[in-house]
């Protein structure tokens, strides 16, 4: 069988009990490099395919193949339900073409830890996802803003991600003076958190991680 194992969003610590059993008894286990680091203590004695986008094809193939004689686990950074919906997808159909069951096992996201770093509810906020290749919208961001909800982005995987929202909000006419909050490797030991104003940020000349969370207030002063 082959598990997709969302593992949290940085902390060791966010691992599930139910993640942490699939694992353990997984004969192989998958995942990027900056996962399967995080987890280094857990993989001795086990055969372990770092996934490379040079390689994935290939490696995807081996473990779908693999979890037909074995428990076979891929382990993917916070949720895999919440913003790898491309990878997930190109796993999925592998295993439907083999014939292979698959099983998604939740993790926590860095969406419920910024939103409890902000003291937010799920249900009064709207979150959206830039991490797709393709055709991306934003308009979905000023979408969630006119309902009046606090909007949770996850931003283009680049050094300027967030700078790329902010110069949209300014071109769409939202407010420069309202505020953003970007929050970096959230739960790592180096998390970063930032405070701006949309032009602010929109000028803000420093790179962000890829593994960032943007944070935008519907109303002056708020947040």
């Amino acid at each position: 069988m082959l598990f997709l194992v969302g593992v949290g969003p940085g902390d060791p610590g966010l691992l599930t009990l139910k993640g942490l059993e699939i694992i353990r008894r997984s004969v192989i286990i998958g995942g990027w490099s900056s996962v399967l680091e995080r987890f280094s203590d857990l993989l001795s004695g086990k055969v372990v395919v770092r996934i490379s986008y040079s390689t994935e094809e290939r490696d995807l193939s081996f473990l779908v193949d693999s979890a037909a004689n074995n428990d076979v686990s891929i382990l993917i950074h916070g949720d895999p339900s919440v913003s790898d919906w491309q990878f997930v997808e190109k796993i999925r159909g592998l295993c439907l073409s083999k014939k292979i069951p698959m099983e998604i096992v939740s993790g926590v996201s860095s969406v419920n830890v910024a939103l409890a770093r902000e003291g937010l509810d799920l249900a009064n906020t709207i979150f959206v996802s830039l991490h797709r290749s393709g055709f991306i919208d934003y308009s979905e961001i000023l979408r969630g803003l006119a309902l009046g909800r606090v909007v949770v982005v996850f931003p283009e995987p680049y050094p300027d991600g967030p700078q790329r929202i902010a110069r949209f909000l300014i071109k769409a006419g939202y407010g420069k003076d309202r505020r953003v909050k970007v929050y970096e490797r959230l739960t790592f030991p180096d998390e970063v958190f930032s405070e701006y104003s949309v032009e602010g940020l929109a000028n803000e000349h420093k790179g962000f991680s890829d593994l960032s969370v943007v944070i935008i207030y519907p109303d002056l002063g708020k947040g």
